[in-house]
């Protein structure tokens, strides 16, 4: 999912509720509402979220 400038508030208030920096790209893992785990640029890799989400 790419999250484009018109939903930047969207991702914004999603960083600040889970206290983390907002980066481009990032992806956020939740688990019990919660971050769970937090990956940004070079660390998007298939391997990383294969290892997170297994």
């Amino acid at each position: 999912m790419q999250i484009r400038n018109e939903s930047r508030p969207v991702s914004n208030k999603i960083a600040e509720d889970l206290n983390v920096k907002r980066e481009s790209p990032q992806m956020i893992c939740i688990k019990n509402k919660s971050k769970y785990w937090t990956a940004s640029h070079c660390s998007v890799t298939k391997a990383h979220m294969t290892a997170v989400l297994d």
